[in-house]
């Protein structure tokens, strides 16, 4: 429903096709009726002269029917979108979104690319061998 709210926002046209979302699923058909419905919505309130982009930050988050729309979405992306979602690996492990997306994997950083970073983010004074230790090397974390 968050989904569909920000696209009624940002394009309120698209207001009177998501009528239906929120509503009881009462057969498989029904939902992929749904879930065309969304994808056509994200299409039209992302639409533009470059592609629009339709970000899912921490989908590991999402309750069993978002991560259904979020592979629907994914398997079948809305005209004119790109579709990026972040999620942690190990919890959304066999979901499937192997086989329908390029999938890349962020790996912490090493001893030598912690102290290259802080370097370039011009971090004197920092001590790169106590800010690895600290962060383990995640590139969040150390910036």
């Amino acid at each position: 429903l968050d989904l569909t709210k920000a696209l009624a926002a940002r394009e309120p046209s698209v207001a009177d096709s998501l009528v239906a979302v929120g509503r009881a699923v009462e057969s498989p058909g029904d939902q992929v009726r749904i879930f065309d419905l969304v994808r056509d919505a994200v299409s039209k309130a992302l639409r533009g002269p470059s592609p629009g982009l339709l970000l899912v930050d921490d989908a590991h988050w999402l309750d069993p029917t978002s991560a259904d729309l979020l592979g629907y979405l994914l398997r079948r992306p809305p005209l004119g979108v790109l579709v990026l979602a972040t999620w942690r690996a190990e919890a959304f492990e066999g979901l499937g979104f192997d086989g329908v997306s390029t999938i890349v994997t962020l790996k912490a950083w090493d001893a030598d690319q912690t102290k290259n970073a802080l370097d370039g983010l011009g971090a004197e004074g920092v001590d790169a061998a106590e800010a690895f230790r600290r962060t383990g090397g995640n590139p969040r974390l150390v910036a």
